[in-house]
């Protein structure tokens, strides 16, 4: 289902939520633009910290799409 999810958030291009264990084994919520699923990673930006990050998909615990807020 993780990589189901990450397939499809690639090939529409739509930012995505995931909660990540870090390696410093910090729990982090990240909103992210995956780029390409590679045997063990995902590249994607990471939009918290700015910049094109690797993720560990052992460490992805959940994938979820980004909810939109609408505004008044």
């Amino acid at each position: 289902m993780l990589i189901t999810d990450l397939s499809r958030a690639i090939k529409n291009q739509k930012k995505i939520e995931i909660i990540y264990i870090a390696s410093n084994k910090q729990i982090t919520k990240r909103t992210i633009r995956a780029i390409k699923l590679q045997e063990q990673y995902l590249l994607a930006y990471c939009y918290s910290k700015r910049s094109i990050r690797l993720f560990k998909l052992n460490n992805i615990l959940a994938v979820q799409p980004l909810k939109m807020h609408v505004g008044a």
